[in-house]
């Protein structure tokens, strides 16, 4: 048999982060409000026994300047891009 796994300890009250993917998955267009979606995320991660604080990041590589201050405001943390592709 191969070597056994060690069990990672687990408490529902530790810090939570969510990494949001904005490029892939933007702002759905009917959204105006996006402290529902902070929200919204809260509630899930509660619902899934994630009890302790909990945060909201945001990157993706061309933000509207107007959304970082809507992200700002909903206490959503947005994430800009820290370096440039060596590729482009």
């Amino acid at each position: 048999m191969g070597k056994e796994r060690e069990n990672i300890g687990f408490s529902s009250w530790n810090e939570t982060t969510v990494m949001w993917n904005m490029d892939d998955y933007p702002i759905p267009a009917d959204i105006d409000d996006l402290v529902s979606i902070r929200i919204n995320i809260e509630e899930a991660l509660g619902r899934l026994g994630y009890l302790g604080f909990k945060l909201v990041n945001v990157h993706c590589k061309h933000l509207e300047c107007n959304k970082i201050e809507e992200l700002r405001d909903a206490g959503i943390i947005y994430l800009p891009p820290i370096y440039k592709s060596v590729h482009g």
